[in-house]
């Protein structure tokens, strides 16, 4: 099985990452590091998320004003990231 399979199997059956909720607490945590220590300003800043899965932490980056290019190869989560994208009223 391919990756891709893999986590499109993952995202059909939801066993270890789920559809709803918010950003993890690991990555709110690091951008308040960044804010705070090394001064980031993420409005002037561009966030990768690799493996972005369905935009969870891609939106609270964007929330900060940072533009994100969220990478995701599972079709299933990017079908969610895009409606939740288009829901929040994302670019």
């Amino acid at each position: 099985m391919n990756q891709q399979k893999a986590w499109e199997g993952e995202y059909d059956a939801r066993r270890f990452v789920s559809f709803g909720g918010e950003a993890a607490q690991e990555v709110k945590n690091f951008a308040r590091f960044l804010r705070r220590n090394e001064k980031v300003v993420f409005e002037d800043t561009h966030v990768l998320d690799l493996g972005s899965g369905v935009g969870k932490n891609a939106e609270y980056f964007a929330s900060l004003g940072a533009t994100v290019t969220g990478f995701e190869f599972a079709n299933n989560a990017l079908v969610e990231a895009r409606r939740r994208a288009l829901e929040l009223e994302l670019p």
